[in-house]
């Protein structure tokens, strides 16, 4: 066989810090990390051009553009938490998030077929996303964002690729390579990374099978961010306070503060074990003992700076505990609230994934959450997958997603529909999607029985829409939006009836069909994003 025409499968976990891709050919069935440049597994998320000619590159090459002071590259980096709301504005620079996201992922592709010699066009791709953008409104219209620029790469969104949640593909990667096939009952998937914090609930069958029933988490949209990104910049400042540097060249956005950044995240990362034993140490000792857990070099002046565990902590309380403990509780009270024991060590798995997850920090803060103490052999969390795993397992195990071998069901979270006047005048609502049924039954559009007259020619269009995620309705009135995707508006008295489906990129659609049969299909998101949205809390008058 041609090398060329392999068929491949191939799961890339797209990070806000770092990506990893892992591959899987016909050929051998193993599921292989790309390395990409001097690295074994992953590489930094940063794409750099040449100013003159354009010329692309990646990872810890374009990372170390980031921060310098040539004036001949121009680097993006944290591009990702940018894909929702504001992808196609630049922000006075050169190019738009979205722009910068269709270059990366072409020299990752690119970079495919020169390291595997496997093209595009012979590949089934799985790219893993954070489950919370789909609850967040400024987010929603990032997946519609990365299948444009699929797309726009001459790849099929309808065949070829697929987009699947960070915490799933974790949790495909769990249930093969760790329990090889051995478990069955509820995984919550605490996946904490470099921008992004996400909790999955799945459901593991006697099959094999897994079902995504529930997540929440925090897109880390806020000014001060909530995972590792905003981690290490809380932590730098530190630093920058401690040694009394100089705050006009030491300070976000500058040269020195981003290579101080830099060398502080990457000591960080090879200290982990360090890591862990001093900060034990400094919470045992009642925040007593406070030494030093690493050095971190400064490239400006070549001097060396302590970090002590007290820095470590105190970062971590100022970023990261509120939104973990936020999330955490949600997820518990969803639990409760479905019958589901989080103390059962039998029937339940908790799962840290993402590179942040290594922090001893979070991991202290998920136990004590779920009241398990260290050492003790508690199975939830004692569950043999390992600390370098953490940060593999989401590629990983969205390559076996896509070659098939880990069958996913997702549960619809939302219940979807539209109020209306009856025939004695009453508001009501009218759901048409409803919660807690399989994502693939919506596939179809699902009518609604009843029927929308445009009964008067002069009057003003409305209808009022309305999404629910579980934490009370958005509503959305379409005035004139509603009437540019009417079809045949100008026909005296034609009728219409609303629909809604769920494509399989989780993306939920409006359909709007007339008495003849003519029909068109809009992004619900896309709406969201375009109108104001007010969501009625849970007990409000619906009317």
């Amino acid at each position: 066989m041609d090398e060329k025409n392999i068929k491949a499968h191939v799961g890339f976990d797209f990070g806000t810090t770092n990506s990893l891709v892992c591959v899987r050919t016909e050929d051998d069935g193993k599921v292989k990390f790309l390395g990409i440049e001097n690295h074994r597994d992953s590489f930094p998320t940063v794409i750099a051009y040449d100013k003159e000619d354009g010329t692309r590159v990646i990872g810890a090459q374009a990372r170390s553009y980031r921060n310098s002071e040539d004036e001949g590259y121009d680097a993006y980096d944290n591009f990702k938490l940018s894909l929702g709301d504001g992808a196609r504005e630049s922000g006075g620079r050169d190019r738009s998030p979205l722009q910068v996201t269709q270059d990366f992922i072409s020299e990752v592709l690119q970079k495919l077929e020169e390291i595997r010699s496997i093209n595009a066009e012979n590949i089934l791709l799985v790219q893993t996303v954070p489950d919370v953008w789909k609850h967040e409104i400024e987010n929603r219209s990032a997946l519609e964002n990365l299948a444009e620029v699929y797309e726009d790469l001459g790849l099929d969104t309808d065949g070829q690729v697929c987009f699947e949640s960070e915490p799933v593909s974790a949790a495909a990667y769990y249930l093969k390579e760790v329990c090889k096939g051995e478990y069955a009952g509820y995984v919550i998937v605490v996946d904490y990374g470099g921008g992004t914090l996400d909790l999955t609930l799945c459901r593991v069958n006697e099959n094999g099978e897994i079902e995504v029933l529930w997540s929440c988490g925090d897109g880390g949209r806020r000014q001060s961010g909530c995972a590792g990104y905003a981690f290490d910049r809380a932590a730098v400042k530190r630093l920058v306070d401690r040694y009394g540097l100089d705050k006009s060249e030491y300070a976000p956005g500058k040269p020195a503060f981003g290579e101080l950044e830099i060398n502080f995240e990457n000591s960080k990362i090879s200290a982990v074990q360090a890591t862990e034993k001093a900060l034990k140490d400094y919470y045992e000792s009642g925040m007593i003992l406070d030494r030093k857990v690493f050095d971190v070099k400064d490239p400006a002046t070549r001097k060396i700076y302590k970090v002590n565990a007290s820095d470590l902590h105190r970062a971590f309380e100022e970023i990261n505990r509120e939104p973990l403990c936020r999330t955490l509780e949600q997820m518990k009270e969803y639990c409760q609230s479905n019958g589901i024991d989080v103390k059962d060590t039998e029937k339940l798995r908790v799962l840290l994934v993402g590179g942040f997850s290594n922090l001893y920090c979070v991991e202290r803060t998920v136990r004590d959450s779920f009241e398990s103490e260290e050492g003790n052999g508690d199975a939830r969390f004692d569950n043999g997958i390992s600390r370098e795993e953490r940060s593999l397992a989401i590629a990983h195990g969205a390559c076996l997603i896509a070659a098939g071998i880990t069958p996913v069901v997702h549960i619809n979270q939302n219940e979807m529909g539209f109020f209306g006047r009856n025939s004695w005048g009453e508001v009501v609502s009218v759901p048409v999607i409803e919660r807690g049924r399989p994502i693939r039954e919506y596939l179809e559009p699902q009518f609604s029985p009843y029927t929308v007259v445009r009964a008067f020619h002069g009057l003003p269009v409305n209808l009022e829409l309305y999404f629910d995620d579980g934490y009370g309705k958005i509503k959305m009135q379409m005035g004139e939006e509603f009437r540019s995707i009417c079809p045949n508006y100008d026909r005296e008295k034609n009728t219409y009836r609303i629909g809604f489906s769920i494509d399989r990129h989780r993306i939920p659609k409006l359909h709007v069909r007339d008495e003849s049969g003519a029909e068109t299909v809009t992004s619900l998101y896309q709406i969201i994003s375009k109108l104001p949205a007010v969501r009625i809390q849970e007990g409000a008058d619906e009317a």
